[in-house]
């Protein structure tokens, strides 16, 4: 039971910490101490330390032996790289959409562009933004390709 608790803490405080560096509440170059964030977390500093261990494998924190922990700064090449791979995901993902032809996927994209153009007409900018990242993540849901996804979303951790 307390084995099921711990792993329960482990993939809540990722989650969490990934999605605050994700929406920038914790910005590029900011540290993170173990210590403040299993205060912040409520939880020992076990599962603070597993969750910076696998977001940097993900690409989103950077240790620095004797330093410490911060938020990864990517430079600007490797922002052009992950929009390279970015457009490679994609297309392959519409590939693989076509492949299968007319899916729940395909009337979802069709519904994500009617929506996108009233956006536009009412000037909503933001609305705009958010229609157009759902629609790129609609054409990746659509190949059914679960490595394909999980690779699309580490990658979107990354370039958010």
């Amino acid at each position: 039971m307390a084995a099921s608790r711990g792993r329960g803490a482990r993939a809540r405080v990722l989650d969490q910490l990934r999605d605050a560096i994700v929406r920038g509440e914790h910005p590029p170059g900011t540290s993170l101490s173990e210590g403040a964030l299993a205060e912040a977390y409520g939880t020992s500093r076990t599962p603070i330390r597993e969750a910076l261990q696998q977001l940097q494998s993900e690409g989103l924190v950077e240790v620095v032996p004797r330093v410490g922990t911060f938020v990864r700064q990517p430079s600007r090449r490797e922002v052009v790289e992950l929009f390279q791979l970015k457009s490679v995901l994609e297309g392959l993902g519409a590939q693989l959409l076509a492949q299968r032809g007319r899916v729940a996927e395909t009337e979802l994209l069709q519904a994500n562009l009617a929506d996108s153009e009233a956006a536009v007409q009412a000037g909503d900018m933001e609305r705009y933004a958010q229609l157009v990242h759902e629609f790129h993540g609609l054409i990746v849901q659509g190949a059914d390709n679960h490595r394909l996804a999980a690779h699309y979303s580490s990658l979107m951790n990354q370039l958010a």
